[in-house]
């Protein structure tokens, strides 16, 4: 079916293999449950489409241009990979189940001033940044570095006590005061 003008459905929508499909070109309200399956079953509208009820997609779900998900009375949306959450939005953010892989940079409130990046279920682990400092805390046990070689290329300052396990090599030139 095509329309040009507005379209409101107050019952059900249901695309089936073959079905030809549902296009308008106006803004779609529908307020009963929608169930597409198959892999004929079109649904295209270039304006708005409002939905009330329960849509169920059994097939991919390709959009163009922005969509909602979770702007009903919940505020939630579940992504699912074979049947299991993998995300989900939650009042205070979103909760990734399993790992999240960036491909580029991971910014932690990157449009805000200051941020933590914190790791661990009682946030035993914590990088802080507050717009001037950055500190790392550890709350639970040692914070251990195992490279072949650490550079610090800037001033290094301790505040208590030091513990080296071999030997401190000290530059000719350099000078220890105590």
């Amino acid at each position: 079916s095509t329309f040009i003008n507005d379209v409101k459905i107050n019952n059900i929508l249901y695309l089936t293999s073959g079905s030809g499909g549902f296009e308008n070109q106006g803004f779609t309200n529908l307020n009963g449950n929608v169930s597409f399956n198959g892999t004929s079953g079109i649904f295209n509208c270039y304006k708005e489409a409002a939905f009330d009820n329960l849509v169920t997609i059994s097939n991919n779900l390709n959009v163009t241009g922005i969509a909602t998900l979770g702007s009903g009375a919940s505020g939630q949306a579940d992504l699912q990979y074979q049947g299991v959450s993998k995300f989900k939005t939650q009042s205070w953010g979103g909760f990734v189940y399993g790992s999240l892989v960036a491909t580029g940079d991971l910014k932690v409130n990157a449009y805000n001033t200051g941020g933590s990046l914190k790791i661990g279920q009682g946030n035993e682990f914590t990088i802080n940044h507050d717009t001037t400092n950055t500190s790392i805390t550890e709350n639970v046990g040692n914070i251990n570095i195992n490279a072949s070689t650490v550079s610090i290329s800037t001033n290094f300052s301790v505040g208590g006590i030091s513990t080296f396990s071999n030997t401190v090599h000290i530059p000719e030139d350099v000078f220890l005061r105590f």
